[in-house]
C-alpha cells in the first residue's frame, strides 16, 4: 500500500516542478506466571537495550551523545519517575511528556544493566544532534563575482516589490521562480495554516519577519525565544514568513501562513531530547505543519511523535543533511516513513554538492545561496542596517530546503 507521505512528496513534486535475550519466571504455587505478551514485550525491550550498548560502543561519548542521560515519552510526570527508578536514575526534566533522566553513571553501563532487568521502556541515549547548514558560503564581496546564473522563467502572477525579489542577480530570491510562488499566490499565500519551525528561534522584532509572544516560543529552559547567537532558526523562518509587497528584504513561500518560531537552543549541536520536545510543543500547539532543518539519529522516542504528528494530520518536512552521503548515512528525523524527507538543489536545477541523497529521500528543492532574514554581523550577513532587526543573509543546505518545501507543503493545505 503506498503511505500518504508518499502520496503527498508526489504531490509536493508536482508542485515545485509545476545477541538474545533469555526471560524467566517463577512457576510456584501462588505466583502468578506473566502472558505471553509480556514475556514478547520484555524480551523486545531487553533486545533493544542490548542494541542500543553495542550502538553506544562504536560511538563517542561528549560528541556523539550525552553521557549519563536517557530520554523517553512519558504521559505523565508519575510514569516519568517510575521508569527513571526501574533505570536506578534520577528525573532530570520532564516537560510537554518528554523526560531527560540521568543514571549517575556512563550511558554504556546504564542500558547494560537495564537490559538484564525488568524494565516497563526502552530508553533512548540523548543523542547530540546538529543543524542542515553548510559553512563554506563566502562573504559579500566574493559572492558578487560568483552569483548564481538564475535561469529565468515565464514567471506568471503579480510582481513584489520586495528588495530581493528584484531582478538582480546578485539578491535574488531565485527559488520563487524555481517553485512557481507567485503563480501560487494568486490562488494562496497560506491563510488559515499553522507552521511550527523547530530551530534555533527568531528575531520577534525583525522588520520583514515579526512574532509575537504568542507565536514566538522555546522549550523548557530557554529564557528567550529569540535566536541570537546563531541565526539558523531566523534564516529559516524567514524563508516562509516574510512579509510580501513591504518593499524590505524579500517574501516568503507562505507569507499568510500563521508560523510558530519554536526555540530548542543557542547553538548548531546539541542534544536530541530538545529536538523530541520541540516537537511536542509543536503538536499540541495543533500546526498542520512542522518544519525541522535538522538531522542526527534514530530514536524511538522522535519516531513515536512523528508517528503520532502523522495520525493527527500534521505533516512534517525535514532536512536530509549536508553529508553529501546516500542510504548508508539516512538522517533522523528525515528519514521516517511518517516525516517527507528533503534533499538540496542550485540555481541550475542540479543536486546540490553537500546535499544527502538516497532512495530514503522524498522530494529536492532550492537550497543553495538562499537570501532570508538573518542576524546582523555574521559572515553571511548581506545587508543589515546596523541592527539586529533589520539583517539578511545567504545561507546554503538542505536546511534551506525544507522551509521551502514546509510552505508548499501550506499553500497545499
Amino acid at each position: 500500500m503506498i503511505s500518504m507521505r508518499k502520496i503527498t512528496a508526489g504531490l509536493l513534486c508536482f508542485v515545485l516542478t509545476f545477541g538474545l535475550c533469555t526471560v524467566s519466571f517463577a512457576g510456584e504455587q501462588g505466583i502468578n506466571a506473566p502472558d505471553a505478551d509480556s514475556l514478547i514485550r520484555n524480551n523486545e525491550i531487553c533486545m533493544t537495550l542490548e542494541s542500543t550498548v553495542s550502538e553506544l560502543s562504536s560511538l563517542e561519548a561528549g560528541v556523539d551523545y550525552v553521557d549519563g542521560e536517557g530520554v523517553f515519552i512519558a504521559d505523565t510526570k508519575e510514569e516519568a519517575e517510575k521508569v527513571a527508578a526501574e533505570y536506578g536514575a534520577t528525573l532530570k526534566k520532564y516537560a510537554h511528556r518528554v523526560a531527560t533522566i540521568s543514571f549517575g553513571d556512563s550511558s554504556i553501563a546504564a542500558f547494560g544493566r537495564a537490559a538484564l532487568s525488568p524494565v516497563s521502556k526502552a530508553v533512548d541515549p540523548n543523542y547530540i544532534c546538529h543543524l542542515s547548514d553548510v559553512e563554506e558560503i563566502p562573504d559579500i564581496e566574493e559572492t558578487e563575482e560568483i552569483s548564481p546564473s538564475v535561469n529565468r522563467m515565464e514567471v506568471k502572477g503579480t510582481a513584489p516589490n520586495d528588495k530581493y525579489a528584484s531582478s538582480s542577480e546578485e539578491d535574488y530570491q531565485y527559488f520563487h521562480e524555481k517553485i512557481n510562488t507567485l503563480t501560487a499566490h494568486d490562488i494562496t499565500t497560506g491563510s488559515g495554516v499553522k507552521i511550527a519551525v523547530v530551530d534555533t528561534g527568531c528575531t520577534p522584532d525583525h522588520e520583514d519577519s515579526k512574532f509575537d509572544a504568542e507565536h514566538a516560543l522555546a522549550i523548557s529552559g530557554i529564557s528567550s525565544p529569540a535566536d541570537t547567537a546563531v541565526g539558523h532558526g531566523v534564516h529559516c523562518t524567514g524563508i516562509i514568513h516574510e512579509t510580501k509587497n513591504n518593499s524590505l528584504g524579500g517574501y516568503g513561500v507562505a507569507p499568510g501562513a500563521e508560523v510558530y518560531s519554536i526555540k530548542i537552543a543557542d547553538s548548531d549541536r546539541f542534544d536530541t531530547s530538545v529536538v523530541v520536545e520541540g516537537m511536542a510543543i509543536a503538536i499540541e500547539k495543533g500546526v498542520n505543519v512542522i518544519s525541522m532543518s535538522l538531522g542526527g539519529g534514530h530514536m524511538e522516542s522522535m519516531k513515536q511523535l512523528a508517528e503520532e504528528a502523522y495520525e493527527r494530520g500534521i505533516t512534517i518536512v525535514a532536512a536530509a543533511g549536508n553529508e553529501c552521503t546516500s542510504s548508508t548515512a539516512a538522517a533522523f528525523p528525515a528519514a521516517y516513513d511518517t516525516v517527507i524527507s528533503v534533499a538540496a538543489t542550485d540555481s541550475s536545477d542540479a543536486l546540490a554538492e553537500y546535499s544527502n541523497y538516497g532512495d530514503w529521500v522524498d522530494i529536492a528543492a532550492p537550497g543553495s545561496d538562499i537570501t532570508s532574514t538573518y542576524l546582523h554581523g555574521s559572515k553571511n550577513t548581506i545587508s543589515s542596517g546596523g541592527t539586529n532587526d533589520t539583517a539578511y543573509g545567504r545561507l546554503s543546505g538542505t536546511s534551506m530546503a525544507c522551509p521551502a518545501v514546509a510552505g508548499v507543503v501550506a499553500l497545499m493545505y
